[in-house]
């Protein structure tokens, strides 16, 4: 599991910081899902990384698990592909395919680690892998995506996390 502040060091005020650079703050998405920034995404390295968990309990039945993760995979795999240029333009992102692993059993009502890295951009094109990991190390499932990249603009203007 990489090293990560753990998810009870990160205070859930900091949900302006979420995967999408706050796109996904106030949505439909943040009011099922409670997601909390490991490291706010390093576009040098490629990868981003962050907790994840539904704000509501969930039933005991595991397909339920296995649906609401496989729902959680593909909130941001895309945007990890283009966090290297989006200093350069506003990126249209589209994925092209998109694979889960499920390699234990987890609960998706309880904290997972979604570290993510983008392998490959290039000729438009760029390749994430991710990996869910429990509190306690265990690798649950991996994930890989295809998306396609493609410069519709100049950057979006850079808001602190509190404007609106």
């Amino acid at each position: 599991m990489p090293v990560t502040p753990p998810v009870s060091a990160i205070p859930p005020e900091v949900t302006g910081s979420t995967p999408g650079r706050g796109r996904m703050r106030d949505s439909p998405v943040t009011r099922v899902l409670d997601l909390r920034p490991a490291d706010g995404g390093d576009p040098a390295r490629h990868r981003q990384r962050f907790w994840v968990r539904t704000r509501n309990r969930l039933d005991d039945q595991p397909l339920l698990h296995v649906c609401a993760l496989t729902y959680i995979s593909d909130l941001s795999l895309a945007s990890t592909a283009s966090l290297p240029y989006r200093t350069e333009a506003t990126m249209m992102i589209s994925s092209l395919d998109h694979a889960v692993w499920f390699h234990r059993p987890c609960r998706a009502d309880e904290w997972l680690l979604f570290a993510q890295h983008s392998t490959n951009a290039a000729g438009a094109r760029g390749l994430v892998n991710g990996e869910f990991f429990t509190q306690d190390g265990k690798l649950v499932a991996s994930v890989m995506q295809e998306v396609l990249m493609r410069p519709i603009g100049p950057p979006p203007e850079r808001h602190l996390p509190n404007d609106r």
